[in-house]
């Protein structure tokens, strides 16, 4: 992770989930002001909730907000509550981290 950027926790609001197949979606999320660059990623969870994930950032960096792209996992617990999200849910966000290639 570049220094200068610094890791904190948000809470932002959905602004759609677009469905691509039945077992993959695009989360679109407000970006609240992150700064990030091609590469890295955040770690995901539903606001109230204790689980989280790490998804990269789908989005170009000149939008105002923030997409992940994500595939439903069958036994999993976060891909499945996230895709069930609505426009105005809240998430919780950390990041970015990683680098920039």
């Amino acid at each position: 992770m570049n220094n200068s950027m610094v890791s904190t926790e948000m809470i932002s609001t959905v602004r759609e989930v677009r469905i691509l197949t039945p077992n993959t979606f695009v989360l679109r999320f407000d970006r609240l002001g992150m700064h990030f660059l091609p590469g890295q990623y955040i770690t995901l969870g539903v606001h109230g909730d204790t689980e989280t994930r790490e998804y990269s950032i789908y989005s170009p960096t000149a939008q105002d907000y923030l997409e992940v792209l994500i595939k439903e996992v069958e036994d999993g617990i976060l891909s499945k509550k996230l895709k069930r999200l609505q426009a105005g849910d809240k998430v919780r966000m950390e990041g970015p981290f990683g680098f920039s290639p």
